[in-house]
Protein backbone atom coordinates (compact mmCIF):
# COMPACT_ATOMS: atom_id res chain seq x y z
CA UNK A 1 0.00 0.00 0.00
CA UNK A 2 1.29 3.45 -0.90
CA UNK A 3 0.69 5.51 2.22
CA UNK A 4 1.93 9.07 2.49
CA UNK A 5 4.55 9.83 5.09
CA UNK A 6 5.32 13.17 6.67
CA UNK A 7 8.70 14.76 7.10
CA UNK A 8 8.99 17.83 9.28
CA UNK A 9 11.99 20.06 9.81
CA UNK A 10 12.89 22.15 12.80
CA UNK A 11 15.90 24.31 13.35
CA UNK A 12 17.08 22.28 16.32
CA UNK A 13 16.18 18.58 16.12
CA UNK A 14 14.13 15.94 14.36
CA UNK A 15 12.57 12.94 16.03
CA UNK A 16 11.09 9.88 14.33
CA UNK A 17 7.44 9.16 15.01
CA UNK A 18 5.70 5.95 13.92
CA UNK A 19 4.72 6.75 10.34
CA UNK A 20 5.79 10.36 10.36
CA UNK A 21 8.88 12.36 10.96
CA UNK A 22 8.08 14.93 13.63
CA UNK A 23 10.07 18.04 14.31
CA UNK A 24 10.69 19.15 17.85
CA UNK A 25 13.11 21.82 18.96
CA UNK A 26 15.67 20.88 21.57
CA UNK A 27 15.59 24.27 23.27
CA UNK A 28 12.73 26.62 22.40
CA UNK A 29 9.35 24.93 22.40
CA UNK A 30 8.07 27.22 19.66
CA UNK A 31 10.81 26.56 17.09
CA UNK A 32 9.43 26.90 13.56
CA UNK A 33 8.59 23.74 11.67
CA UNK A 34 7.70 22.83 8.12
CA UNK A 35 5.82 19.64 7.37
CA UNK A 36 6.59 17.79 4.14
CA UNK A 37 4.30 15.02 2.95
CA UNK A 38 5.76 12.42 0.63
CA UNK A 39 5.17 8.91 -0.63
CA UNK A 40 7.91 6.42 0.20
CA UNK A 41 7.54 4.77 -3.20
CA UNK A 42 8.12 8.09 -4.95
CA UNK A 43 11.13 8.87 -2.74
CA UNK A 44 12.65 5.56 -3.78
CA UNK A 45 12.91 6.75 -7.40
CA UNK A 46 15.70 9.04 -8.61
CA UNK A 47 13.38 11.90 -9.56
CA UNK A 48 11.27 11.47 -6.43
CA UNK A 49 14.36 11.44 -4.21
CA UNK A 50 15.70 14.59 -5.88
CA UNK A 51 12.35 16.31 -5.44
CA UNK A 52 12.15 15.33 -1.76
CA UNK A 53 15.72 16.50 -1.13
CA UNK A 54 14.96 19.83 -2.83
CA UNK A 55 11.87 20.24 -0.66
CA UNK A 56 13.83 19.38 2.50
CA UNK A 57 16.53 21.91 1.63
CA UNK A 58 13.90 24.59 0.94
CA UNK A 59 12.16 23.82 4.24
CA UNK A 60 15.48 24.23 6.05
CA UNK A 61 15.75 27.71 4.55
CA UNK A 62 12.32 28.50 5.94
CA UNK A 63 12.93 27.32 9.50
CA UNK A 64 16.49 28.54 9.97
CA UNK A 65 17.26 32.19 10.68
CA UNK A 66 18.23 34.55 7.89
CA UNK A 67 21.06 36.75 9.17
CA UNK A 68 21.88 40.27 8.15
CA UNK A 69 24.41 40.19 5.30
CA UNK A 70 27.17 41.81 7.35
CA UNK A 71 26.71 39.40 10.29
CA UNK A 72 29.37 36.76 9.60
CA UNK A 73 28.74 34.84 12.82
CA UNK A 74 24.99 34.84 12.18
CA UNK A 75 25.60 33.64 8.62
CA UNK A 76 27.75 30.77 9.90
CA UNK A 77 25.10 29.82 12.48
CA UNK A 78 22.33 29.94 9.86
CA UNK A 79 24.36 27.79 7.46
CA UNK A 80 25.02 25.27 10.25
CA UNK A 81 21.32 25.29 11.16
CA UNK A 82 20.37 24.50 7.56
CA UNK A 83 22.99 21.76 7.26
CA UNK A 84 21.88 20.17 10.55
CA UNK A 85 18.18 20.38 9.68
CA UNK A 86 18.73 18.82 6.24
CA UNK A 87 20.98 16.11 7.65
CA UNK A 88 18.51 15.14 10.36
CA UNK A 89 15.53 15.17 7.99
CA UNK A 90 17.36 13.06 5.40
CA UNK A 91 18.32 10.61 8.14
CA UNK A 92 14.70 10.32 9.19
CA UNK A 93 13.42 9.61 5.69
CA UNK A 94 15.36 6.30 5.48
CA UNK A 95 15.57 6.32 1.67
CA UNK A 96 19.03 5.48 0.30
CA UNK A 97 18.60 7.63 -2.82
CA UNK A 98 17.82 10.71 -0.71
CA UNK A 99 20.87 9.98 1.47
CA UNK A 100 23.10 9.72 -1.63
CA UNK A 101 21.76 12.99 -3.05
CA UNK A 102 22.34 14.75 0.28
CA UNK A 103 25.90 13.41 0.44
CA UNK A 104 26.61 14.70 -3.07
CA UNK A 105 25.30 18.16 -2.09
CA UNK A 106 27.35 18.16 1.11
CA UNK A 107 30.53 17.46 -0.87
CA UNK A 108 29.72 20.43 -3.05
Amino acid sequence: MNTPKTAALAAAALILATTAIGAHAAAPAAAPTVVLHYHAAAAATESGARDLYRRIAFAALQVCPTPIESDLRGAALARQCREDAVSRAVGQVHEQRVVEIAAAHARG
